[in-house]
């Protein structure tokens, strides 16, 4: 997927650039992300919400999970812990495996509310297969090795992930700086514990 370039990365047509991650097998990197992503402008004062590692959580604090790219709307995210709720599941088990989050990547054992105080650009669309290391479709892919996490049927097809394309190298009105666009609202474990009173304080 294309993004906008900066002064410092890509010199591309019309501006844009691709920038390819490497797998273990040395190929292309094709794991993850997003189907058929379409671009949004994301509405300022709505409320969005954001999965964090406990590690990122306990080494750099809540804050630290507002400069992330990837974000749920609240709709979405209503449907998550409707989910997890309704089969007595961990919120970030819920959440992994909805939004095909690779364990390898973060816990998800912490979820963050806030507002954003912008509009902003972002992609959004139904989460892509994902593993950790070799792409999914590689010939060298063993599934029984590294599986794959697909998604919750039933629920995944329903949810789009939002992808704000890293204020770093985004150039112009986007600018720099992720933690001055939210405003944190709440950060609370995504447990067992995590219910619908959680959602509302």
């Amino acid at each position: 997927m294309g993004i906008p370039r900066d002064e410092v990365f890509g010199n591309g047509t019309n501006g844009y650039y691709l920038k390819y991650l490497i797998d273990s097998d040395n190929a292309a990197m094709n794991t993850g992300g997003i189907f058929n992503p379409r671009e949004t402008t994301l509405p300022k004062n709505l409320v969005y919400w954001r999965f964090i590692s406990t590690s990122v959580h306990n080494r750099f604090g809540a804050e630290a999970g507002l400069q992330g790219m990837w974000w749920v709307t609240d709709e979405d995210f209503k449907q998550l812990l409707h989910h997890a709720v309704q089969t007595d599941a961990p919120l970030a088990e819920v959440a992994a495996k909805a939004l095909c989050i690779p364990p390898e990547w973060g816990d998800m054992g912490y979820v963050i509310r806030a507002v954003l105080n912008v509009h902003l650009k972002a992609w959004f669309g139904q989460g892509k297969p994902a593993t950790a290391g070799i792409s999914v479709g590689n010939p060298n892919w063993d599934p029984a090795i590294q599986p794959a996490v697909a998604g919750v049927p039933g629920l995944s097809e329903h949810l789009n992930q939002l992808f704000i394309p890293d204020p770093g190298h985004v150039s112009g009105p986007q600018g720099k700086d992720f933690k001055s666009y939210f405003r944190m609202l709440a950060c609370k474990q995504a447990s067992k514990e995590y219910s619908w009173s959680h959602y509302m304080s």
